[in-house]
């Protein structure tokens, strides 16, 4: 049967909040697998691994790691292994699906992925999908499963590495790296 899983799967943001060295793991929604931003998020030096978004099988999702659909800053941080899973309709953003005003620092996005594509079977995003504003900053998009890296339009692109070359970034090509480990 049809079942509704609430949002932002560890932290539902409507106001200012800073995140600093923190870990989301394994954690589940509808949209915002660990975090759904409304408010003014910033975070720094964390980590998010194995990440769902999922309505359990009917509708789409966004955003495996983090929806956001307000004002979020990233900074070095690592987003590996999270999920954005659909089936009847639009599913983005494995790492993070962007509606709102999103910078990225120094990050890398690794692994991530979507289950469903759009109706015209365009790729949605697969680590980040934007239809918001993004500022993207010495970050790595690579390795993903399925679908583009990233969708979108780059209102900054600087010294990004795109491994599949969309989002039109800066260079692309594969970084050639090997499975994330926590040293």
């Amino acid at each position: 049967g049809y079942r509704t899983y609430g949002k932002g799967g560890a932290i539902s943001n409507n106001h200012v909040l800073t995140i600093t060295n923190s870990s989301f793991s394994n954690n589940l929604a509808s949209a915002g697998g660990s975090i759904i931003n409304q408010g003014h998020l910033t975070i720094r030096n964390s980590t998010f691994v194995g990440n769902v978004t999922s309505t359990g099988g009917w509708g789409g999702t966004e955003g495996g790691a983090i929806f956001n659909t307000a004002i979020l800053t990233v900074t070095n941080s690592t987003f590996s292994a999270n999920r954005s899973l659909g089936d009847l309709s639009l599913s983005s953003g494995g790492g993070i699906a962007n509606e709102g005003t999103l910078w990225i620092y120094n990050s890398t996005f690794h692994n991530n992925w979507v289950t469903r594509r759009s109706i015209d079977d365009e790729p949605m995003g697969s680590s980040l999908n934007n239809t918001g504003i993004l500022h993207l900053y010495n970050t790595i998009i690579a390795n993903t499963v399925d679908g583009a890296d990233c969708r979108g339009d780059l209102a900054t692109n600087i010294n990004n590495l795109i491994e599949d070359g969309s989002c039109g970034a800066t260079l692309s090509g594969d970084p050639i790296l090997g499975p994330l480990v926590d040293y």
